[in-house]
């Protein structure tokens, strides 16, 4: 069950900063240029999301679901992930500046 429903919402070049999305359906919506530093997206649901220039430094996507999402020029320098997120297909999270963690938390 999601805590809340955004999905296809327009949500661009919104700041979202240290926003709780966890376990949200974010699924299709555009959060492109998005400034979303320090949000948590545990378990979130962004398959097929637009996040093309987003601000994604330091924040959780234990548990996420990025397939088919557009992360071109998004910013995940710091951003913390588990062995269960899933990311688009050839997209290398270490090479964008993630950071996997080994030992999952229950969220922040």
């Amino acid at each position: 069950m999601r805590v809340c429903d955004f999905g296809g919402a327009n949500l661009s070049n919104a700041n979202l900063r240290d926003t709780d999305f966890a376990w949200a359906n974010l699924a299709g919506a555009d959060l492109s240029n998005a400034y979303m530093f320090k949000a948590n997206l545990y378990d979130a649901n962004l398959t097929g999301a637009n996040l093309r220039g987003a601000d994604l430094a330091q924040t959780y996507v234990i548990e996420a679901d990025l397939t088919g999402a557009d992360l071109t020029g998004a910013n995940l320098a710091g951003a913390r992930y588990s062995n269960a997120t899933k990311w688009p297909e050839g997209f290398d999270p270490d090479q964008a500046g993630a950071v996997l963690l080994q030992t999952v938390v229950e969220a922040p």
